[in-house]
């Protein structure tokens, strides 16, 4: 029987930055495109693991592509931390604008609520695992909390954590012993889907054992840590950064301020110090970039494109358009219609 599937989000508003469901991997499995095996909870694809095994693992599993697709897997957020293991073939990776190659040994780490993409643009020949552990994070400031399943000394715990945390690399070359972990966790992955016995033992002490080993790879490589990635200013300026794709939403200074966990006064002087504006004139700013983004390319009219913005009517959307854009919004879509 299905659990219920809980979405989780990176915003409180309703609707916005939803973690990924990986809607596309699960319809390419479907269709027999490729071949998809996984154990998964919430909205993640997969066989549904037991409520009392393993809380916290959002989804292990692994696809096998062996021929293009006509999809790849869009730019998405996971709610935990994702490793992943490239073990036959290649694979477009782009992580916070920058972009990456996989190739074959190939493991790559995003953080909670990173924004990444694989495959674009179309998947190809690949056969990748991925591990997804909920941290209980929303915010890059948040302390991470690991299941309790997860039974590192608590030292190399926090060497871990700081290294996965606070590292601004995203790609490193797996060695010998994650290799043949990650054949282990495959052998038992297959038999936990196949048979009727729980295997969630053997996979949970594989599991630990990949963590340590790659703490090991990281200790063995020059990796530059950034304590930056978990400063007060790094979850502004990411709340900053994805603002622009939910600015729609009804937002006001508090509830942007409690979102980076600040208070209002606190939030306004990170945003002025990253964006030299305070942060309704920033609101403002993303609104009009998408009301123009909409009068350019859709068919729209003035009033639709006004709420579709995150305007609360018509009439002071085109007040506020005038007085940003020197043009009114119809003389705007229209300059544009020509110029096409």
């Amino acid at each position: 029987m299905k659990d219920i599937v809980k979405v989780a989000r990176y915003f409180s508003q309703d609707g916005v930055l939803h973690a990924d469901n990986c809607d596309l991997l699960e319809k390419a499995a479907r269709e027999k495109k490729l071949t998809m095996s996984a154990i998964s909870r919430r909205a993640y694809p997969g066989q549904r693991l037991a409520d009392y095994a393993m809380p916290g693992l959002l989804s292990f599993g692994v696809w096998d592509c062996r021929k293009l697709q006509d999809w790849h897997l869009t730019p998405h957020r996971n709610e935990g931390v994702e490793i992943t293991y490239l073990a036959k073939g290649s694979l477009n990776f782009t992580v916070d604008e920058q972009s990456y190659v996989l190739t074959k040994g190939a493991v790559s780490v995003t953080r909670p609520w990173q924004k990444h993409s694989l495959g674009a643009p179309k998947l190809g020949y690949s056969k990748l695992f991925w591990l997804i552990i909920d941290l209980n994070v929303q915010k890059p400031d948040d302390q991470w909390r690991w299941p309790a399943w997860v039974v590192l000394d608590v030292n190399e715990m926090a060497s871990l954590t700081n290294y996965l945390q606070h590292t601004e690399q995203h790609v490193w070359m797996a060695n010998q012993k994650v290799q043949s972990i990650f054949k282990k966790l495959n052998a038992l992955l297959i038999k936990q889907i196949e048979q009727s016995q729980s295997y969630y033992s053997l996979i949970t002490l594989c599991i630990n054992e990949l963590l340590l080993s790659l703490l090991d790879l990281f200790r063995s490589q020059t990796t530059i840590l950034n304590n930056h990635l978990s400063s007060k200013t790094y979850t502004v300026e990411r709340f900053l950064q994805a603002l622009p794709e939910v600015c729609e939403q009804a937002w006001d200074l508090t509830q942007m301020a409690n979102e980076c966990g600040l208070k209002r006064s606190q939030f306004s002087e990170y945003c002025y110090q990253l964006k030299g504006m305070s942060p309704n004139d920033y609101l403002t700013t993303c609104r009009i970039d998408k009301a123009k983004r909409l009068l350019m390319n859709s068919a729209l009219n003035i009033t639709q494109v006004a709420f579709s913005a995150g305007f609360s009517s018509s009439q002071y959307f085109a007040t506020v358009f005038k007085k940003k854009v020197g043009m009114t919004p119809i003389l705007f879509k229209n300059y544009q219609l020509i110029e096409r």
